[in-house]
């Protein structure tokens, strides 16, 4: 059965609701006939945010449609089945089983419908702060965990998942937030209770944000999970799921990110940054300061970034594109590209098998080591030193206090050329 969102029905709802409205209205009083049409995009796809919003266009005396408040008693509801017909036709279908589901899921929540006549909208208030720290539904087979600490009472925060992605967020308020998301097969909240274990604490100065398998539910819950988590960015940070992806951005500390079988991506993160990944790949944009990257089998890239960056992957290409600093990259069997907007101290990049190509700026003062099946130096550079068809060694610019760039390859090419 195709699964529709709380959200389009209760637009559903609205759509006929003002329908009948305006129709009653233009039998009873012929001077209502100004009455706008109203917009309502049923193919919209509306976040979990705790307000949704329906902008409505200018209609004539929007604040009798207070009326419609009486949604929020979910008997009301019930008798909105018999008006299936008037929805859209891939809603009819499945409106007449899913809306007892609809009614039961709701029940556990506070649903508030407010209207403004000065501002022409309608406000779909969605109480998940009203439960911290419980789970409560969030749409047919969909449920949301909320919980919220002050950050005073902690510097250092560990999220752990068994299975699911993270995400983190690095922010200026002195507050907390852990937000999950779980779907796939649960039929219930007590069902979902009865298969994990959420938990969201302060402990020895540590805020432990987490979710846990209930000790003898099965391994495979065939369950979804998506957490965020929101903390202020100057927080010491550990990150851990067994089976999911990664992301985070605006951090600025001590931070470490581990996956057994995702990507992890970093935006704007600065810092002393370890991330490594079992089966996935690696980015990093706008970042700086010390990474340690490692990937079991994916591809790594860095852009746009600048500090001392290691790179290692065991089977995937390497790119460290724009950055300022000093680069560490190895491969067993992939390719390595560095573009240096600015070299310093020294810089390695080594590869079983596969092709390394390095851009450095002209006006560059560092000296080179390289090595491979081919060598191949670009005549714009000023190289100076002895060059063989394998192996080129010599220096750009003033020897003297100079980065240095070391490249070996035992079977490809290896060739240097200008950035600009």
């Amino acid at each position: 059965m195709k699964t529709t969102s709380w959200e389009i029905i209760l637009a559903g709802f609205f759509f006929v609701g003002i329908a009948i409205y305006l129709v009653e209205n233009h039998s009873n009083n012929q001077q209502h006939t100004e009455a706008k049409a109203i917009t309502i995009d049923l193919d919209k796809s509306f976040s979990t945010d705790q307000l949704k919003g329906l902008e409505l266009e200018h209609l004539k005396e929007l604040e009798n449609l207070e009326n419609l408040s009486e949604l929020e008693d979910l008997e009301k509801l019930k008798s909105l089945k018999s008006l299936s017909t008037f929805l859209p036709a891939e809603i009819q279908a499945d409106f007449e089983a899913e809306i007892n589901e609809v009614i039961e899921d709701l029940k556990k929540e506070h649903i508030k419908v407010n209207f403004s006549a000065d501002k022409e909208s309608a406000m779909v208030s969605k109480g998940d702060k009203d439960s911290p720290g419980k789970w409560t539904a969030a749409s047919p087979g969909v449920y949301t965990f909320y919980q919220e600490l002050s950050a005073s009472a902690f510097n250092e925060a560990d999220i752990e998942l068994p299975f699911g992605s993270i995400e983190i967020i690095g922010s200026s308020n002195n507050e907390a937030t852990f937000t999950i998301q779980a779907s796939g097969q649960v039929s219930t909240k007590a069902d979902l209770e009865s298969k994990i274990r959420t938990v969201a604490k302060v402990q020895d100065g540590v805020g432990v944000f987490s979710v846990t398998p209930v000790e003898n539910s099965s391994k495979d819950q065939n369950i979804h999970l998506q957490a965020t988590l929101s903390i202020p960015s100057k927080m010491m940070l550990t990150s851990l799921t067994k089976a999911g992806h990664i992301t985070s951005s605006n951090m600025n500390g001590e931070q470490t990110y581990h996956t057994l079988g995702g990507h992890i991506k970093l935006n704007n993160v600065k810092g002393r940054v370890q991330a490594k990944t079992n089966g996935g790949h690696i980015t990093a944009a706008g970042a700086e300061g010390d990474f340690e990257l490692n990937s079991l089998g994916g591809h790594i890239l860095v852009k746009d970034s600048k500090g001392v960056i290691a790179m290692k992957t065991s089977g995937g290409n390497l790119q460290a594109i724009d950055v300022s600093g000093s680069v560490q990259a190895s491969t067993n069997g992939g390719n390595i590209e560095l573009k240096f907007l600015d070299i310093q101290h020294s810089s390695n990049a080594t590869t079983g098998a596969g092709t390394i190509s390095i851009w450095v700026p002209t006006n560059t003062n560092s000296t080179f080591n390289l090595s491979g099946s081919t060598v191949e130096v670009g005549n714009e550079l000023n190289f100076v030193g002895n060059k063989s068809s394998g192996n080129a060694k010599g220096s750009i610019g003033s020897p003297e206090n100079s980065a240095s760039v070391h490249a070996k390859t035992n079977y490809g090419k290896v060739v240097l050329k200008s950035k600009n």
